[in-house]
Parts: C-alpha cells; sequence; structure tokens
C-alpha cells in the first residue's frame, strides 16, 4: 500500500495557549522531503520538518501561508544534519477504501537544503506557542 497525499496541504490555524506545547526533538529548515522507497508520495524541495517527541510535522509554503503537508506518529527517527535523517511511521487507515487493506511502515528521507530559506514564510513561522526544544536523544545529532 503507498500512502498518497491527494488533497493540498492544510493550512495552518494558530495553536491554542491553553494546551501544552509538545517538546520539539529537531527543528530542520529549509529541508528536501523525499520518500526513498516511495511508500508515500512527497516531495518537496523547501520544507520545514519539526519532529517533536512522538511525532512528525511536515510544513510547506502555499499561496495560503504555511500548510501541514504530512503530520504522523514515528515509529522510528535517526540520522544527522551531515548524511540526513531517516524517519518511518504508520500511516493512518484509508478511510476511502471499503477494503481494509494492511497497513505497512512509510518512509520519509529528510535532508538538510542548500541556502538560507530567505523569502519562505516558512522561516520565521512558529507552530507552537512556545517553542519548547529539548535533547534530540541518541538516534538524532
Amino acid at each position: 500500500m503507498t500512502a498518497t497525499l491527494e488533497a493540498p496541504p492544510t493550512p495552518v490555524s494558530p495553536q491554542p495557549t491553553a494546551q501544552l506545547t509538545p517538546l520539539i526533538r529537531l527543528d530542520l529548515f529549509p529541508a528536501e522531503i523525499s520518500s526513498p522507497n516511495g511508500t508515500v508520495l512527497i516531495n518537496h524541495e523547501k520544507a520545514r520538518v519539526i519532529v517533536t517527541t512522538d511525532a512528525l510535522f511536515v510544513f510547506v509554503d502555499s499561496p495560503q501561508g504555511p500548510a501541514v503537508a504530512l503530520k504522523a506518529r514515528l515509529d522510528s527517527a535517526h540520522g544527522n544534519r551531515t548524511d540526513g535523517y531517516t524517519f518511518t511511521f504508520t500511516p493512518p487507515p484509508d478511510t476511502t477504501s471499503e477494503d481494509p487493506a494492511p497497513r505497512t511502515q512509510a518512509t520519509v528521507r529528510v535532508v538538510p537544503s542548500q541556502g538560507c530559506g530567505c523569502g519562505s514564510r516558512l522561516r520565521s513561522f512558529t507552530p507552537f506557542t512556545p517553542m519548547r526544544y529539548t535533547n534530540p536523544g541518541p538516534s538524532l545529532r
């Protein structure tokens, strides 16, 4: 089964301040996103990737502003800024099909892009208020 992102990215609305924000292990911008084994149809050359303690968020620029291109609960994460990162997750069940196909793990590869990301609204974008950072751990450097 290949996970598809058929709908355009969802515009991001402000986060309610009463909710505790997640701890961020990795915040990478600009980044190139791809799926090396084709398990997810995603390919962006300038995205912002945020990895929390248990989730992966990929934000992209859209005409309406920053938008969520991918949001998934992480199964594993490893890599470093030099070689790039590999993230695996189990996609949500396909609700459009009556036949529930078995879900397989999806893999996303993230590599830091060249440049500064100038001109992108993602550069100053803060999806969580406040932005709380933590130690990335031994699997992410």
